[in-house]
Formats: C-alpha cells, sequence, structure tokens
C-alpha cells in the first residue's frame, strides 16, 4: 500500500573556505511503498546562508520553510538531520509527523532528496 510522504535533506551543515555555511534544504513528496517510490508529487527547494553554525531551531525553521504548502502530514529524514532529537520533540515544533527511516521505500526517497541538496549546493558554489 502507498503512502504519501516528504523526505527531507540539508546539505551545507560545514562550514564553507570564507567561513560561512551556504545551506540547502530539499523537500520531496511523494507516494511511497515500502521498497519504492511510485511517482514525484512535489518538489521544494530553499537555500539559507548563516555566518555562525545551524543550530537546533535553524534547522527546524528552515525545514519547516521548506515544505510549506506540501500536504503530506508526515516527513521522513535521517536522525542526524535533527541532530539526533526524539521526534517528538520536533513533532511539536514542526506541526507535522515525523519518522526516522524505516523502510527501503523511505530511505530512497530520502536519498533523492539528498541527491538534489547536493547538486543545488555544488552549482550555488560554483556561482559565488
Amino acid at each position: 500500500m502507498a503512502e504519501r510522504l516528504i523526505a527531507v535533506d540539508i546539505s551545507g551543515r560545514h562550514a564553507n573556505e570564507k567561513g560561512e555555511y551556504l545551506m540547502v534544504c530539499a523537500a520531496v513528496e511523494a507516494k511511497v511503498t515500502a521498497y519504492s517510490i511510485l511517482s514525484v508529487e512535489k518538489l521544494s527547494i530553499k537555500r539559507k546562508l548563516l555566518e555562525r553554525a545551524p543550530e537546533f531551531s535553524d534547522i527546524v525553521e528552515f525545514i519547516k520553510e521548506t515544505v510549506n504548502g506540501m500536504s503530506a502530514e508526515v516527513i521522513v529524514s535521517e536522525a542526524g538531520e535533527f541532530f539526533n532529537e526524539p521526534e517528538w520533540r520536533v513533532e511539536s515544533i514542526l506541526g507535522r509527523k515525523v519518522r526516522y527511516l524505516e523502510s527501503i521505500g523511505e530511505r530512497r526517497l530520502q536519498h533523492l532528496a539528498h541527491l538534489i541538496t547536493n547538486e543545488v549546493r555544488a552549482l550555488l558554489q560554483e556561482e559565488s
């Protein structure tokens, strides 16, 4: 049975050569089974530049901005994306159910978001 999910990923949580944090967040909304991605419904990409290392609140707010306008109720991600905080804490701030990756389909969807953030960030770095 397919489930509609949003996978999120952030690239750039480490300082670049200028000491800045050029972060890119991708949110991919898709229909997913336990083993595969059936269809991608929406894609949202945002960028943010910080002069200091991002904190938990920065990451949660950045993801909240990126998923705005998406209709799926569940966000899936790697636990490290949210500093390994418990799912309930992240849910209370985001206002959506959060689930750390469980199935192969969820991992594939999150990997897609990861590939997008890496490539977009690389393009942005080439421009600067």
